[in-house]
C-alpha cells in the first residue's frame, strides 16, 4: 500500500518494531523484498519465558519482594503459564528470522526492565552476524524506559520521549550513521533458561498440593501455579493474601524435577 504512494519512495520503506513487535518485524522483513530496512526498539533476544521471568523477578525486587516467592512467581508462576498455554509461543526462539534477515537493522533499547537490553542486543547482533548481515546498528538510552520515554530507573513510566531516540532514527533512516554501535549497557542481573516443562503423567513430576480451608475441604492436584499465585496475592486489610479471614488457605507444593 505505502509502496503505491507517489509521494513515497518506496525503496525506502521499512518496518519498525516494539517489544514483541520486535520478534515479528524481522519475520515478516526476512519474507519480504519490498523492505528496506528494520528498526527494533526494546526486542528481546530471548525466549517469551525466559524475558517473562526475567521481567517479573525485577519488578518484585523493585518493590521490594525478597526470599523465595522471587523465584516461585518469576520462575514457578510463568512456567505455569507456560504448560497451561496461557502465554502463547513461549519457548519460541527468535534467532532464525533474525539468521535470515538481509536489511539494514537498527536496534534500541533503554534501561530496560522488560527485556534484559544487554544480553538482547549481543544475541541480536550475533543472529544477524551469523546470517551474513554487517549492516547492524545498536545504540542505548540510559534515562529510558522499555518505550524509549523519559525515566530515571526503567521502572517510572514517562510521557515524554527520551531525547536523541528520534533523531537518531530519522537519521539512521535517512542513511547516516550506519555501524555506528553504542557500548553494551551494565546489566544487573543475566535471564536463566526456565526449568523444562513438568510432566505431570509421570508420578515423579506430579505436584502434590493440597488446598484446605476451615471446612476441612481438600483438593489434590496439578495446582502449583495456583498456590504460587494465592500466596503473592494482596489483599485489603483484614485478608491474608487476597483471601477472607473466615478461610485462609494453607497451600503447599513439592515436586522434583531431576532428570528420571
Amino acid at each position: 500500500m505505502l509502496s503505491r504512494r507517489a509521494d513515497l519512495d518506496p525503496h525506502r520503506i521499512g518496518l519498525w518494531g516494539f517489544s514483541e513487535g520486535g520478534w515479528v518485524a524481522p519475520l515478516a522483513a526476512s519474507r519480504s523484498t519490498q523492505v528496506s530496512y528494520v528498526v527494533l526498539v526494546g526486542a528481546s533476544g530471548v525466549s517469551p519465558a525466559r524475558q517473562s521471568a526475567w521481567y517479573l523477578e525485577n519488578k518484585l525486587r523493585h518493590e521490594g519482594v525478597a526470599g523465595s516467592p522471587l523465584r516461585t512467581i518469576s520462575v514457578t508462576g510463568t512456567r505455569f503459564l507456560t504448560d497451561t498455554g496461557l502465554l502463547p509461543e513461549a519457548d519460541d526462539d527468535p534467532m532464525p528470522a533474525l539468521r535470515r534477515l538481509r536489511q539494514p537493522v537498527l536496534a534500541m533499547w533503554g534501561n530496560d526492565q522488560r527485556s534484559p537490553p544487554a544480553e538482547s542486543a549481543s544475541a541480536v547482533e550475533k543472529a544477524l552476524r551469523d546470517g551474513g548481515n554487517t549492516d547492524v546498528t545498536l545504540r542505548f538510552f540510559p534515562h529510558a524506559d522499555h518505550k524509549l520515554h523519559v525515566s530515571p530507573d526503567g521502572f517510572q513510566r514517562g510521557r515524554q520521549l527520551t531525547p536523541g531516540y528520534v533523531d537518531t532514527m530519522a537519521s539512521w533512516a535517512a542513511g547516516h550513521e550506519h555501524r555506528i554501535n553504542d557500548a553494551l549497557p551494565r546489566q544487573v542481573r543475566q535471564s536463566h533458561a526456565l526449568p523444562l516443562s513438568l510432566d505431570t503423567r509421570h508420578p515423579r513430576h506430579r505436584p502434590q498440593c493440597s488446598w484446605s480451608f476451615r471446612s476441612r475441604r481438600t483438593c489434590w492436584g496439578n495446582w502449583y501455579g495456583a498456590c504460587a499465585g494465592a500466596l503473592a496475592l494482596p489483599g485489603p486489610a483484614g485478608h491474608r493474601d487476597g483471601w477472607p479471614r473466615q478461610g485462609w488457605p494453607q497451600c503447599s507444593a513439592s515436586w522434583d524435577t531431576s532428570a528420571s
